[in-house]
């Protein structure tokens, strides 16, 4: 199977996921953006347990949550790490070069120096940007679905 064969297989078996979940559109879209929040924003290894707790303490759709993680993954990571960087450094300064490579080797976490406020505040504005954009997306695509099954 080729990369590209992969990567409509599996935002195929997302898309059916997301259509098939009995719910509100809302709730399947506010779930979803909670999800995608957390798969940018650097939790690593709890972004799904935090985005099932935050969408049943808002009362979301908890399986739409865990899906919308997915939306940071080894294919997407170095992209939203760059723009982190960039973002991050376009609004407190700072070389994103710099502050990238200490995101990819992890010395960025050991301590609370500018770089990790750079990338911090770039990623939060990233993050709620996806999150944004994918209850937007999730929203048009349930409704749409739910539509075609009346």
């Amino acid at each position: 199977m080729t990369f590209s064969e992969a990567v409509k297989q599996k935002t195929r078996s997302i898309y059916r996921q997301l259509i098939y979940l009995d719910d509100t559109p809302a709730k399947i879209a506010g779930g979803a953006a909670i999800g995608a929040f957390l798969g940018v924003f650097p939790t690593p290894f709890i972004a799904v347990i935090l985005a099932i707790a935050l969408a049943a303490l808002f009362k979301l759709n908890r399986a739409a949550a865990a899906i919308g993680t997915v939306v940071m993954n080894p294919l997407t990571a170095v992209f939203f790490w760059t723009l982190s960087c960039v973002i991050g450094a376009a609004i407190l300064g700072g070389d994103w070069r710099l502050i990238r490579h200490e995101v990819a080797d992890g010395r960025i976490f050991r301590g609370l120096g500018h770089g990790l406020v750079v990338y911090l505040a770039g990623n939060i504005i990233l993050s709620l940007a996806v999150a944004g954009l994918v209850y937007l997306v999730v929203l048009a695509i349930v409704k749409k679905h739910g539509r075609q099954k009346r």
